[in-house]
């Protein structure tokens, strides 16, 4: 309402012959309110960090200080407009409240991409109903500790507030695209076939975890804060469903846990390496030809499909990364075909992260929801501008700046 008011007073201005210093000054202010959306760089999360993993040739241990900055419209990337040295070669890793939905919406401006580690014997993980038709609607919810089902479920439900759509109808888009043929409660245990012809507990091939490499295209996400996942702050995004191996001894018989793990990775830890570089391999090439510029990478294989190897390889993991990053795609680096590569991490992981400020590498900023307050106001306000513009010289001058 305040831009509506000034609006109206200062077209009254310059029918009353008040100076144009004053209109000026006005039409600085309004313009000032209808980019302030623009201006946030950080938005709907208390908490952010950003681990600045930016590597330079001189050394692999180089730091490159950004500045968080939201104070600029003009700046394209949220994290690093503002920043001293050479950008990112390989892979930056942020820590953020909501995980990778929170940074996506951070980089909504831009064409991106998010891989998700999946389940190579369930589209949707625990999501999907054990029917094999459909989500279970009772576990489509934000609470999921789980990285694939807190994704699909995002997916789901703004799909749902966005387009109309009922979560039936949109899981249909991965329903029995991959994963086993009977993953029902009364399958057989010794049943390993799958849709994608690969038996996941014998293969002795590394290059079976190409797939699946299923891409879904502009998918609508939603930024996740503390609370859930945000009504009002919706951005879209390109998803690709890889697979890594899993080496984890637990589910029950008939589960797709047990039957699709793999024997020979459970053994070998080198096999097992190898295996999560060719899912990540496929994932990011996706990607990159579906024409995403900033990825977020999932850490592959380094929660419960990781078994013995959880602790070792959670440690190796941003090593494999980088090596799958300098390896030559027609003669360039596999970086190199995005702006920005990310690795994508939750705030409650970050060690240390309960106060904003600098830990080691790592820097915890605070931003309190500051601009839902503004936003209020600014959506109204620039309708309104929209919408009367033909009627007033100076709003239309102010919508086409």
């Amino acid at each position: 309402m305040l831009v509506c008011v000034l609006c109206i007073l200062v077209e009254a201005a310059i029918m009353c012959g008040v100076p144009m210093r004053v209109v000026a000054a006005c039409a600085v202010l309004l313009r000032a309110c209808q980019c302030s959306r623009t201006r946030r760089s950080f938005v709907g999360h208390s908490q952010i960090a950003y681990g600045g993993i930016h590597r330079s040739e001189a050394s692999s241990h180089a730091v490159t200080a950004v500045i968080a900055s939201h104070r600029s419209p003009r700046l394209s990337d949220p994290l690093g407009g503002l920043q001293y040295g050479p950008p990112a070669q390989r892979a930056s890793r942020i820590y953020a409240v909501g995980g990778a939905p929170t940074i996506g919406w951070m980089f909504r401006r831009r064409p991106s991409g998010m891989m998700i580690a999946g389940n190579s014997g369930r589209p949707g993980g625990n999501v999907g109903d054990v029917s094999g038709i459909g989500p279970d609607m009772t576990k489509v919810r934000a609470d999921h500790t789980t990285q694939e089902e807190d994704l699909v479920s995002n997916w789901l439900l703004s799909t749902a507030v966005v387009n109309g759509v009922d979560p039936h109808r949109t899981f249909h888009a991965i329903e029995k695209r991959w994963g086993l043929n009977d993953f029902t409660k009364s399958a057989r245990e010794d049943d390993y076939k799958t849709i994608q012809r690969v038996d996941y507990v014998h293969t002795k091939k590394s290059s079976d975890y190409a797939l699946p490499a299923f891409v879904l295209k502009n998918a609508v996400m939603s930024r996740k804060d503390a609370g859930g996942f945000a009504k009002h702050a919706f951005f879209r995004s390109h998803l690709v469903f890889v697979a890594g191996p899993n080496v984890a001894d637990i589910g029950t018989p008939r589960g797709t846990m047990r039957r699709t793990r793999n024997a020979k990775a459970g053994k070998d830890y080198t096999f097992f390496k190898e295996c999560v570089g060719v899912a990540l391999r496929t994932g990011i090439d996706a990607l990159a030809a579906a024409g995403a510029k900033v990825i977020l990478i999932a850490r592959l294989s380094t929660g419960i499909y990781a078994g013995p190897y959880k602790k070792v390889f959670n440690q190796e993991f941003t090593t494999l990364l980088d090596r799958v990053l300098e390896e030559k795609v027609n003669g360039v680096p596999r970086f190199q075909l995005f702006d920005r590569v990310i690795e994508p991490m939750l705030l409650e992981s970050l060690p240390n992260a309960a106060r904003p400020g600098r830990h080691g590498d790592v820097t915890v900023l605070d931003n309190k929801h500051r601009h839902d307050k503004i936003r209020r106001v600014i959506r109204p306000a620039r309708h309104f501008i929209g919408r009367w513009k033909h009627r007033f010289p100076l709003l239309r001058k102010i919508h086409t700046a």
